[in-house]
């Protein structure tokens, strides 16, 4: 299910991670495809479209299988990071 994503919440998660991917930490003008707004936990299993539950996410983290190994081993990282902000 796509839920629409208001350009003013993509832009502050964007500036949030600093043009960075939330999870492995690749910058945008790194990668050949743009990073796009991941709910951290899906919206399949009760996640919510708010700022706590997006983050920016490169291309592999996002759509690749590859997402299942970034996310869990820095989800945690990611949530200490956000709770000292």
């Amino acid at each position: 299910m796509s839920v629409y994503i208001s350009a003013e919440l993509r832009r502050v998660v964007h500036k949030r991670a600093e043009g960075r991917c939330e999870y492995c930490l690749m910058p945008e003008f790194a990668t050949f495809a743009a990073h796009e707004i991941d709910h951290i936990i899906a919206q399949k299993h009760g996640g919510q479209t708010t700022l706590e539950n997006l983050a920016l996410a490169c291309i592999l983290c996002n759509k690749l299988r590859l997402r299942a190994l970034c996310r869990w081993q820095n989800v945690r990282n990611l949530i200490r990071l956000r709770q000292a902000a």
